[in-house]
């Protein structure tokens, strides 16, 4: 049983969406979601927390209303544009982690961007600095890409190195190179309204970020869907050295994988800059967001409407436990928690999904 597990457990096997009409595979993943929330409602409990004021408070903090919708949305936008990032690399079995890093780097030079584009004709203040995200993660994302082809250096070190890099630089920008003389925290001034998102409401919250969201979704259905380069992704991630002999030079595609997946990262960067949070600062630009947002990706099994719905599941946890907090006492620190275990039990639920066709087929 071990054995089977171990082989189940394999990342490439664990990150496969299920095809439509395995009813079977979708009621165990649908039980190892209600196992996860079972748990973090015991720990709730175990915790000497209120249990039915803590669910109703963290249903009402992120679906209470209109506003409190927005919110969600608003904090499940980047963690599914970073989870969209993952989907291409991972697709491609290239194990990038740095998506972290190349968020802030694309939130670096969008942030510089607007200071060069301030007094442009609109829609340039805001468009060129979401051009120069998408330019700055897929810059930050190559030379792990490169050291991948070239030395056959691990993805996943060098990716997780350069995301230490990037929050180092953004410290050293923000505190001597854009600092806010007058601010308290470590901070650039605000960005001029101009650089603004394109906003319907008047508080800003229902913002650009969705439907740029949604584009970046439906384009990446027309890449793995519609195009050679697509084809080319998914040819090279099931088997490399096949993909060689169609034709399909490994290298160019690991940098083209690479730079896709690091430019959707960096426009999240760009995105959370110029729609929520509209200056530099490394306590919230830096918070977790690249990191929570492969998590969303493994969620939703390397889907984007699978990832659409985890980014949803995390956005309302996020926006829930401060609810939670005021209203029941329950430390906010416990969403993570409530993420974590719900990722754990799902991980869970695959492996003994995908075990027991094995033991059924040895017995027959």
């Amino acid at each position: 049983m071990n054995a089977r597990l171990g082989r189940a457990l394999t990342l490439g096997s664990l990150l496969s969406f299920p095809a439509a009409g395995h009813g079977r595979t979708v009621a165990t993943l649908a039980a190892g979601t209600l196992v996860g929330l079972s748990v973090s409602a015991l720990l709730l409990v175990a915790g000497g927390y209120p249990l039915g004021a803590a669910l109703s408070s963290l249903w009402s903090g992120a679906f209470g209303g209109f506003a409190e919708g927005l919110d969600t949305l608003r904090d499940a936008t980047p963690l599914f544009l970073v989870a969209l990032a993952t989907i291409v690399s991972y697709r491609a079995q290239l194990w990038n982690v740095g998506q972290e890093g190349q968020l802030v780097l694309g939130a670096i030079f969008c942030y510089g961007a607007t200071l060069l584009a301030a007094g442009l004709p609109q829609p340039l203040p805001w468009l060129l600095p979401l051009c120069a995200g998408v330019a700055g993660g897929a810059l930050w994302s190559t030379p792990p890409a490169l050291a991948r082809v070239r030395w056959g250096v691990n993805e996943i070190v060098s990716t997780m190195m350069f995301n230490y890099i990037a929050v180092f630089l953004l410290m050293y920008l923000v505190g001597h190179v854009w600092p806010e003389s007058s601010a308290t925290y470590l901070q650039t001034a605000p960005i001029g309204a101009p650089a603004h998102l394109p906003a319907w409401n008047a508080e800003g919250t229902l913002n650009a970020q969705f439907l740029i969201a949604a584009v970046v979704a439906l384009a990446l259905a027309v890449l793995f869907g519609r195009s050679v380069l697509g084809f080319e992704i998914l040819s090279f991630g099931l088997n490399a050295r096949t993909s060689a002999f169609k034709g399909i030079a490994a290298g160019a595609t690991c940098l083209k994988v690479f730079a896709i997946s690091g430019g959707i990262a960096g426009l999240c960067g760009a995105v959370m800059l110029l729609g929520t949070q509209w200056r530099l600062a490394p306590a919230t630009l830096a918070s977790g967001v690249g990191y929570s947002g492969i998590m969303v990706a493994m969620l939703g099994r390397l889907h984007p409407a699978g990832a659409l719905l985890a980014a949803l599941l995390f956005g309302a946890l996020n926006t829930g436990s401060a609810a939670m907090q005021l209203e029941a006492g329950v430390p906010s620190t416990m969403a993570r928690v409530m993420q974590a275990v719900l990722l754990i039990s799902f991980l869970l639920a695959q492996a003994i999904n995908q075990a027991q066709p094995a033991k059924r087929g040895r017995d027959a």
